[in-house]
């Protein structure tokens, strides 16, 4: 395996981390503490009304698939022009 390779391995398996998988775990999270705990029973749990609560996690989920639209962008830029990619191993 080439240094190249490997390194856009690296760098596709934190973009995939860090704007599909964390951000899905933690959405997950926040929908099941919103199903098992509702606002007529722990009302001090939402300091914003719950409308508020469900747009802020549909703007996350936006904002996530921008940022890994980037991050792929960026990475598969990398080897197509095969400059950045050789200059970062080769040091």
């Amino acid at each position: 395996m080439s240094e190249n390779f490997l390194l856009l391995m690296v760098f596709l398996s934190q973009i995939f981390l860090i704007s599909t998988y964390l951000p899905h775990k933690l959405i997950k999270r926040i929908n099941s503490v919103l199903r098992e705990h509702p606002q007529a029973d722990y009302p001090k749990l939402y300091p914003v009304p719950l409308n508020v609560i469900e747009n802020n996690l549909r703007l996350f989920q936006r904002m996530n698939v921008v940022v890994l639209g980037a991050g792929l962008a960026i990475v598969m830029r990398c080897p197509v022009q095969r400059k950045c990619c050789t200059g970062i191993v080769n040091r």
